[in-house]
């Protein structure tokens, strides 16, 4: 928390070895500075990073007009690779110290991010990070009888976010959804 006012701020790191070598001022004053590893570092800056979209995508999801599929919201929470809930907490924590009236706003807060976060377990989305495609490179590859290439990391995040969409789905379903999709990543 008191990291904030230094989100999406860099500076240059190291600049003995390289000028053009920056890095987020959150992870240098927590690797350089406090002396903590640099996957702590990492995982404390992109929080920090993080929070505005986060609270963005809280109050998307509490709006009338809830307009978030399935797979965006199980593909945001993935991009923590399971260090959601402490971005969680963190942006419920910074809106409710930059909320005006407090007795008045700080329910509603408390209560978006509740929803949201309870939608998330319902939803089975808390583990998304460590979902797997349910075809994998090699097989995926035999089916198609194509080479591997580039286009092959499109299909892999197009698989994941079918996956998300579609919780209950088949094997067979997702290989028709590729081949539709296919020409997209050639």
């Amino acid at each position: 928390a008191t990291l904030l006012p230094f989100n999406h701020l860099s500076i240059v790191a190291l600049p003995q070895k390289k000028l053009n070598n920056t890095a987020p001022v959150v992870e240098c004053i927590i690797k350089d500075g406090l002396k903590i590893n640099k996957n702590d570092a990492i995982t404390v800056s992109q929080a920090v990073d993080s929070i505005n979209q986060y609270s963005e995508i809280v109050s998307l999801f509490n709006s009338k007009s809830n307009v978030l599929t399935r797979s965006q919201i199980g593909l945001f929470i993935r991009s923590f690779k399971g260090n959601w809930e402490l971005v969680h907490l963190m942006a419920m924590f910074n809106d409710l110290l930059n909320s005006d009236g407090l007795q008045k706003i700080t329910p509603t807060i408390i209560d978006y991010y509740g929803n949201f976060h309870s939608m998330i377990y319902q939803e089975d989305l808390q583990d998304s990070h460590s979902l797997r495609p349910l075809i994998d490179g090699k097989t995926l590859l035999k089916l198609l009888s194509m080479k591997p290439g580039p286009w092959m990391s499109g299909v892999v995040d197009e698989q994941i976010k079918w996956q998300l969409d579609h919780p209950n789905g088949e094997k067979d379903d997702l290989i028709e959804h590729i081949k539709n999709i296919l020409p997209r990543h050639i």
